[in-house]
């Protein structure tokens, strides 16, 4: 059966249905809080996302990918089998959602930059706007195939029985404040880790793992702050905000790198439209310079995130 929305689901999805966990209440608790989060975001966006509507398909990709970022966070305290088999299927669901949604931020992203000081200079970049209409039409088909799918249904299934049956391994019954800080700081580390060894000329794909990294740490933390006593979460704050700020930025710099091939792949297939390989020559050029720009920008924030003071909550307790 479809899955539909829930009217016991609160209107703020991100809302758990049950009273907060506790610090010195099981661990276990919290990991079942997780996926009740997780089932009603996913919940409230696959209707708009059915509908095509893309903020829907946005949140419902977020979703699954904030309950990979999770359930990795995890890792310790469930069954690995289990975990990854339903990582493997939210990946699954990831993929079939993010074709849509990557030319959809890709398409925005070049009508903002072909627009400048004079105007919308859009019109002779005709050929760039056609390929990617034509590929979103495709990518819409096959998402909607996949939404409509048994798999998606199963998938769906799957979560709402591990809500009610998570397969959790002996550690999960220590008490938050004892276990759940370790998973947190062990995301930090790994983050911390990657983006030190970012320079200058790193390749866009290390600047993009750091993202990848910084947001999995987010997520952790934003979890986990929750179930370690009522003032965590506000100490937790200034964390929180600052692999955020680390995540858009180079998100930023990622959807630019995208940008960019995808625009120099276009360019050898109109060799003899002037006017369009001109347009595109100056777009590539913006394009360029703020990628440099959100490099430049991610070494002036690091050094904020990686001071002492934004991890102090961790050591805290109520």
């Amino acid at each position: 059966m479809t899955p539909n929305p829930d009217p016991a689901i609160p209107s703020n999805p991100d809302t758990d249905l049950a009273r907060p966990v506790k610090p010195g209440e099981p661990a276990a608790l919290a990991i079942a809080s997780a996926l009740r989060g997780a089932v009603a975001r996913l919940r409230a966006a696959d209707p708009l996302a059915r509908n095509g509507e893309a903020e829907g398909v946005h949140r419902l990709r977020t979703s699954a990918r904030r309950l990979r970022s999770e359930l990795r966070a995890f890792r310790d305290l469930v069954e690995p089998s289990w975990r990854e088999d339903l990582e493997r299927e939210l990946r699954w669901l990831g993929g079939a959602l993010g074709q849509v949604r990557d030319l959809d931020v890709l398409r925005d992203h070049f009508a903002t930059a072909a627009r400048d000081q004079d105007g919308d200079r859009s019109a002779p970049l005709r050929p760039l706007f056609e390929a990617l209409d034509a590929r979103h039409e495709s990518a819409s088909k096959a998402m909607r195939k996949a939404l409509r799918s048994a798999r998606f249904r199963r998938l769906f299934e799957s979560l709402e029985q591990a809500v009610d049956l998570p397969q959790l391994r002996d550690e999960a019954d220590e008490p938050c404040r004892d276990v759940l800080p370790p998973l947190v700081k062990k995301s930090w580390k790994r983050l911390k880790r990657e983006a030190e060894a970012l320079d200058s000329n790193s390749a866009d794909a290390a600047f993009h793992e750091v993202r990848k990294l910084a947001k999995r740490a987010r997520y952790t933390a934003e979890r986990i702050a929750p179930a370690l006593g009522r003032r965590a979460p506000r100490r937790a704050e200034r964390y929180i905000r600052l692999t955020t700020a680390v995540q858009d930025l180079l998100g930023e710099h990622q959807d630019m790198t995208v940008a960019i091939a995808e625009l120099e792949a276009l360019l050898p297939r109109h060799p003899d439209d002037l006017e369009f390989q001109d347009a595109a020559q100056v777009l590539l050029t913006r394009l360029r310079k703020t990628a440099d720009e959100s490099r430049s920008a991610f070494h002036k924030l690091w050094p904020k995130l990686a001071s002492k003071k934004s991890r102090r909550w961790l050591d805290r307790r109520d």
